[in-house]
């Protein structure tokens, strides 16, 4: 794993977040200093997670919500907000990244 992550860093990021290990995957984005595009990507793609995911393991719109306050830059929730959109299966979730936007 270590040289895989040596010679193709962004390879593994993708590879782990298509296998849904988006956390890992984030994990090896910000290690490697991967770019900018990649990495929001990815926020979106644990987002989606989060908020497709049970309450009682941390997930759901109140897991979603921190993730996205969590961010450093404010530009980067917009933008991961806007790319999960997208992917989200029900108009709910939707509704709430438009209020968080």
């Amino acid at each position: 794993m270590d040289s895989l992550c040596q010679i193709d860093p962004e390879g593994l990021a993708l590879q782990l977040a298509g296998k849904g290990a988006v956390s890992a995957a984030l994990d090896v984005a910000e290690t490697f200093k991967l770019s900018n595009e990649l990495r929001r990507e990815l926020q979106g793609r644990q987002l989606v997670k989060l908020l497709t995911s049970d309450p009682i393991t941390g997930g759901g719109p109140a897991g979603g919500l921190r993730f996205l306050n969590s961010l450093c830059e404010p530009d980067d929730a917009l933008s991961v907000a806007m790319a999960a959109m997208e992917q989200l299966p029900n108009l709910q979730s939707k509704q709430l990244l438009v209020i968080f936007s």
